[in-house]
């Protein structure tokens, strides 16, 4: 038998005593002072594992704005320091190449250069304000593109590779900063 030592009343076990002492005279047993210990340092530990953390990604200076624009991945259109558009338009041996939709998009992955449609434009986004280049684009298109090439045609002895920004011929080429409302013509001939 198991006797309560506040009111003196008996039990046939421990467990019926420690429910008596816990209901009746807000007594906790043992064991529920061990897991309230536990939970306590859990709480303490979770709460130094989440300052380590939030520290540690603070001071390794490692955020999106710094990352290939390949790497980076702006989820949405929210949150946005960067948002302008400009327009591609390329033509090899005289036909108009189709630029696809959905360049730099994919299932819960949006790149901050990237396109909605088959028009030609080139939605340049960003959580900071980069300067984000043809090369970039192209990167994420996975296509080549330079100063010699574009997608497989490449200037060797015979043809040329031009490209007009606004109406200009431009050297540029990949090195091209992107910029709001640029228009952008490449053009590549094999004779």
């Amino acid at each position: 038998m198991h006797k309560c030592h506040i009111c003196g009343k008996e039990f046939a076990g421990s467990e019926a005593l420690n429910s008596h002492k816990k209901d009746k005279h807000n007594i906790r047993s043992s064991n529920d002072k061990i897991n309230r210990k536990w939970i306590f340092y859990g709480f303490i530990l979770l709460i130094v594992l989440f300052i380590i953390f939030i520290g540690y990604s603070f001071v390794s200076g490692e955020d999106e704005c710094s990352k290939p624009a390949k790497e980076i991945n702006i989820g949405g259109h929210t949150n946005l320091e960067l948002h302008i558009h400009s327009h591609l338009k390329i033509i090899i041996d005289g036909k108009q190449e189709t630029i696809p939709k959905d360049i730099g998009i994919s299932y819960g992955i949006m790149r901050p250069i990237h396109t909605h449609d088959d028009s030609g434009e080139i939605h340049i986004e960003g959580p900071c304000k980069i300067d984000f280049t043809l090369k970039d684009f192209f990167s994420i298109y996975e296509k080549d593109f330079n100063s010699q090439c574009i997608f497989d045609k490449c200037v060797n002895n015979k043809g040329s590779l031009k490209m007009f920004v606004d109406g200009k011929e431009s050297q540029e080429f990949e090195n091209l900063v992107l910029k709001d409302d640029q228009e952008i013509v490449i053009e590549y001939s094999g004779q």
